[in-house]
Formats: structure tokens, sequence, C-alpha cells
């Protein structure tokens, strides 16, 4: 089961249907037909949309909750068989939902609330959410973003011009999307088309550390002129899968690879 909250970049039920059907191999929805896959909710005031999608092998649970400015999804994905079986439990999940008064969180029992669960904070090594890090004093955090742990943005050099790259840190449950889903969506950041195989992720470069593989390195196309370059590295921990992305101008990310690999081998989790 996993929770998201987005603000207005979440978009409307039909993208978030068209995306949740190709993540389980399902052929789309006419846009008009979407209503018609929902069941509508009133939860102690809330609105909530629920909705089953099947695939040829995959099954997913989805309720879609509007509080204020941010729409939250709780989504459950697996087999078939084995969605099935929490049909009852998650319809029950839903049920229970309530929304703190003080907060847009929802507050679900068993599980701490806002202010009672531990505030990340950043040392002089550096320290969030459980990992620590070693970053150069000129890399400069960014506010909190929804969908990020962190971010940096980082000065580096294009050629012989000064601009920045930005590095972006994200922890997501293992099942928030599937490979090509991602490969597909940092490629169409990279003005790239979409591909049909996973063979660009395939890691470019050799095992950072024992905690972080090889990097997945892609880059757009050679004769755009503001051609852009992505590196990402992944670290499994916990029964979440953290992701680090440099991306910037091409030469950028050149001139800040090195850098970024010392971060990366300096990651540890906080015991």
């Amino acid at each position: 089961l996993s929770s998201v909250p987005l603000g207005p970049q979440a978009g409307g039920i039909v993208g978030n249907i068209h995306r949740w059907e190709e993540e389980i191999q399902r052929p789309p929805t006419p846009d008009d037909q979407v209503p018609q896959l929902l069941q509508h909710m009133d939860v102690t005031g809330v609105s909530i949309d629920v909705v089953d999608l099947q695939g040829p092998s995959k099954r997913m649970l989805a309720a879609i909750a509007q509080r204020g400015e941010k729409v939250w999804f709780f989504k459950v994905i697996g087999a078939t068989d084995r969605v099935a079986l929490q049909r009852q439990k998650f319809q029950q999940f839903v049920n229970s939902l309530r929304f703190a008064s003080a907060s847009d969180a929802p507050v679900i029992a068993g599980l701490p609330t806002a202010s009672t669960m531990p505030t990340s904070s950043v040392g002089p090594e550096g320290s969030i959410q459980g990992i620590v890090f070693t970053a150069p004093p000129d890399w400069q955090r960014e506010p909190e973003k929804e969908m990020r742990a962190f971010s940096f943005i980082i000065p580096a050099l294009d050629g012989n011009q000064k601009t920045t790259v930005e590095l972006i840190a994200t922890r997501l449950p293992p099942r928030s999307g599937t490979p090509l889903l991602n490969l597909n969506r940092w490629r169409k950041e990279l003005k790239l088309p979409p591909v049909d195989d996973t063979s660009g992720l395939t890691p470019a470069t050799s095992a950072i550390s024992s905690e972080v593989g090889g990097l997945i390195d892609l880059a757009g196309n050679a004769d755009d002129p503001l051609r852009r370059r992505l590196l990402v590295a992944t670290i499994e921990h916990d029964g979440f899968i953290w992701y680090f992305k440099l991306i910037g101008p091409y030469s950028a990310v050149v001139d800040t690879k090195a850098s970024f690999e010392a971060f990366l081998k300096s990651l540890r989790f906080a015991r």
C-alpha cells in the first residue's frame, strides 16, 4: 500500500486512471467512460473516489481523496489473485481515513501522526529521513518539495558558462512504478521518445559502493542545443527504494559527476 500527497500538479482523474492502466498493462479507458469506473464515497466530509482496475496479470485498487489544495492517492497493486484477497481490507482502510483538523495529513489507526513523528534535520554532515551523507559546502539545499525527500542545487560549468544542476532524492515504495515506466519518465525529461524495453536501465558504471549500485546514464539527443544529461543511482533499504538523480545541461553534469559519486559513496543509513 502506497500513499502519496500531490498538489496542483497531480493532474485530473482521467490522466491518473490512464497512467495506472499503463502500469498494469490494461488498455486505456475512453475518457467519457472513466466516471463509470469510479465508486464515489463521502468519508467524514471528505470526497473520495475508489477505482478497481484489472490488467492481464495485475490488479490495482486506488482511492483518490481531495483535501484542500492537496490530492491524496492510496494505492494497492500486485498479482490479481493476491490483490483480490485485500479488496475488503482496502475498503475498510478507506472508510477509516480521518483527516486531522490542523493538518491535511490523514490520521490512520495504528500509525503515528505528523505531530508524533520525528522531524528531519540537517546537521554538519547532513542527515535527512534517516539517511546520512556528506555534501560539499557549495551545494544549496532546496526548500521542501512534494514527492522529494530532499534536493540540492549544485553550481557547475557548462563549457565556460556558469550554470547549475539539480540533485533530487526520492524515497518510494517498491511498487510505485515499473522499471519501464521509470525509464520513460526519465527519457521524457530529456525530450526523448518512449521505448518498449528496459535496456536503458543497464548501469553504465561499476558499483559505486556496497550500498549503491552502478549509475544509470541517459542523455538527450546530440543535436539538441539544450541537450541534457541524467544520472540515477538507487538504493533499496528497509522496504523502500531511494532514487538519487542528477540532472542538468550535458556538460554541467559531466563537470559534477565526480562530486555526485563522492556524495553517493558517503551515503549510509542511521541506526
